[in-house]
């Protein structure tokens, strides 16, 4: 599992592609069907999105392609979805609201606005047809069908469409933003609504507008209805007002704090600027929070992760690579201010009010070996990148230009231990569960109970048990045939990450006693250790039959259950018929003293030779010796308790109850 709280700022892993700028066209391989040799052709301005699985889309870009690619964060590993992978495609609208795997948007650069639906669908807005031209026009795609809708807008291309304002803060069919392009990846509020500003289309525009999908309308909520070059009105800082605006241009850095507010940083118009701005959707009105208010300023920083009131990035435009962190903190990742392209790496801390630089400009990549994390990888100068954040709180970003464009996938951990935070445990997977019981009998099947938290996938291993293996969450009726001790083990992944847990469990063995018969006595053998025992003529208990010895009266079928310590209960092969008409009277004898201390005296009534023999409760033997007439047995060495003495010749057999006290 990787871990954060040995490194300072963060570290950047280098998990896939090329590390090599080019102008290669992609490896495509078979549609549908993942691979790791798989890449989308190299490309700047892509549309992105993250679906509700976790997984990574991506669409068109400046390459002018019209192919959609899925990633899998988890695989590391690309999909061609949908597409011809030739350049230039035009749109093909089919029927308005009606699906159909004919349709597509065609090739579009300069990003337009993408959001994700309450459903799960992806949706696009406008940029900048391949043709010539923006669109204005609204799609969906479906990913459970794999097939894009037309949803609104014009079904034009190559000519620019100038935008229906309509009555501020009213839908109507008509209403429309009109061309738009580099605007961003726009804002999904709390309500499933998406928003849209600014972007460049007829003019630079500074106007605001939601788009209700449920209706498929557009309304314009605030912001100018001419078009033109407006310069930012700030007001005070922090404070709302209906005349304050970031101005005309391309918002490039975008974010949605956890109130609903639109956030944004810069503005590419007549000039760039490096000021921060916040939008209330309930006021419709903006705030102007952090930043310089002069145009073009260079920024300044500290060191790494200090944060200062004077403080900021510099301004700068195409600064794509943006992502919150679970403190509601802003990041943002290089950039560009014309042919000068940004490598360095920034954070807004939005309960202070200030800017943190996490890591100076460095505009040279440092690769290292894929796939490992180190303290000096490093992806250099970008602008223009595709980024996520996977479910495990990790930014990704991929592609970017500069002068060149990149296929590369780089992954950053991010550590905010040294911005003062706890580091966000997000869906970082745990492993815990429970067995039904942690002690059992053999041949006994098993329930556990999976307690584990933000697991994408399980792995059980049950030495011993049958079956051995499981994926299940929740694996039931795991059997256990031998004793032992066994080390059950769960593995909970959700990649890169993984946790292990173990719990042994214990199998008792199974009570497996045989009766044998000795003349009109019948034992069980084959027993454990303190076990108890219960015997049973033709199927009905015996009361107070409970010793691993019995003497039957009466002719019959005889049983004997066998309970360990444990508890676990076994018959076995116990099953016995006596007849006992057939059992003679046997050898007479005495017994002296009963109870005994350290000896015990056999007398025989006659001077017959037999075997004597003595057995505890369990059906033991803990002495046998031969004896003519008289013999005393010493039972010094023997335990105090209940024993059975049986005096037994070739052909029948006595047994009398016997109690050594050892006072």
């Amino acid at each position: 599992m990787l871990s954060v709280n040995s490194y300072g700022q963060g570290i950047w892993t280098w998990v896939s592609g090329s590390s090599t700028p080019s102008t290669a066209a992609g490896v495509y391989g078979v549609q549908g069907v993942p691979a790791t040799s798989n890449t989308p052709p190299q490309c700047y301005s892509p549309f992105c999105w993250t679906d509700n699985e976790g997984m990574f889309w991506l669409y068109g870009g400046n390459a002018s392609y019209a192919d959609m690619w899925r990633y899998d964060p988890c695989t590391l590993e690309w999909t061609w979805i949908k597409g011809n992978g030739n350049i230039n495609v035009v749109p093909h609208y089919g029927v308005q609201g009606i699906p159909s795997p004919l349709n597509t948007p065609g090739a579009r650069r300069f990003t337009g606005a993408s959001w994700v639906d309450q459903e799960g669908d992806l949706w696009l807005y406008g940029g900048s047809l391949a043709l010539g031209g923006s669109g204005g026009d609204m799609w969906r795609y479906r990913i459970a069908t794999n097939e894009w809708t037309w949803m609104a807008g014009p079904n034009t291309t190559g000519i620019q469409i100038h935008p229906i304002y309509g009555t501020l803060g009213l839908s109507s069919d008509t209403t429309s933003p009109g061309s738009r392009e580099e605007v961003g990846n726009a804002w999904l509020d709390n309500d499933g609504n998406f928003w849209l500003f600014g972007g460049q289309g007829t003019n630079y525009f500074s106007d605001m507008w939601m788009y209700n999908p449920s209706i498929n309308q557009w309304i314009w909520q605030s912001g100018a209805s001419t078009a033109a070059y407006d310069s930012p009105a700030y007001g005070a800082s922090g404070t709302y007002g209906p005349d304050v605006t970031p101005g005309s241009g391309f918002p490039s850095s975008i974010w949605t704090d956890s109130a609903g507010h639109l956030w944004l940083f810069g503005i590419e118009g007549t000039n760039l600027y490096n000021d921060l701005w916040e939008y209330d959707p309930s006021l419709k009105q903006w705030a102007w929070m952090n930043g310089s208010q002069m145009p073009n300023d260079a920024g300044a920083g500290g060191s790494a992760c200090e944060g200062s009131e004077s403080y900021r990035p510099g301004a700068r435009y195409e600064t794509r690579s943006v992502w919150n962190d679970c403190h509601g903190n802003f990041w943002l990742y290089g950039g560009r201010y014309g042919n000068n392209y940004f490598g360095d790496f920034w954070v807004y801390l939005k309960n202070q009010n200030k800017w943190a630089r996490i890591s100076a400009n460095n505009e040279t990549p440092d690769y290292g070996m894929m796939g490992m994390p180190s303290f000096t990888n490093h992806p250099g100068s970008t602008a223009g990148a595709a980024h996520w954040k996977d479910k495990h709180c990790n930014f990704w970003m991929w592609g970017g230009y500069t002068g060149l464009a990149t296929s590369a996938m780089w992954r950053y951990t991010p550590n905010l231990s040294c911005l003062g935070y706890d580091n966000c445990e997000c869906s970082i997977p745990v492993a815990s569960f429970l067995p039904l019981s942690t002690e059992t009998c053999a041949d006994t099947c098993m329930l556990f109970n999976n307690l584990s938290q933000n697991g994408d996938s399980y792995e059980w291993f049950f030495p011993g048990g049958n079956p051995g293996y499981s994926i299940d969450p929740n694996p039931s009726n795991i059997c256990y045939d031998t004793a032992g001790i066994y080390d059950v083990t769960l593995i909970v992944k959700s990649c890169p990450y993984s946790d292990t847990a173990i719990n042994p469990i214990v199998i008792h063995a199974l009570p497996d006693p045989i009766v044998v018969q000795e003349n009109d006595t019948l034992f069980a053998i084959n027993t454990l250790s303190a076990s108890t025992f219960q015997w049973f003529y033709n199927n009905a208990m015996i009361n107070g039959a409970t010793n691993a010895f019995y003497i039957p009266t009466q002719s019959g079928t005889y049983t004997v259950d066998e309970t360990s310590a444990e508890g676990c209960r076994g018959t076995g092969d116990a099953q016995i018929s006596v007849d006992v008409q057939s059992v003679t009277n046997g050898q007479a004898f005495i017994l002296y003293p009963n109870p005994a201390d350290v000896s015990v005296t056999v007398v025989l009534s006659s001077h017959q030779p037999v075997q004597l023999k003595l057995y505890n409760t369990l059906g033991q033997l803990v002495y046998a010796n031969a004896v003519v007439k008289q013999r005393t047995v010493d039972l010094s060495k023997i335990s105090a308790g209940v024993y059975y003495l049986s005096v037994q010749t070739n052909n029948d057999m006595r047994t009398e109850r016997l109690i050594v006290t050892h006072r």
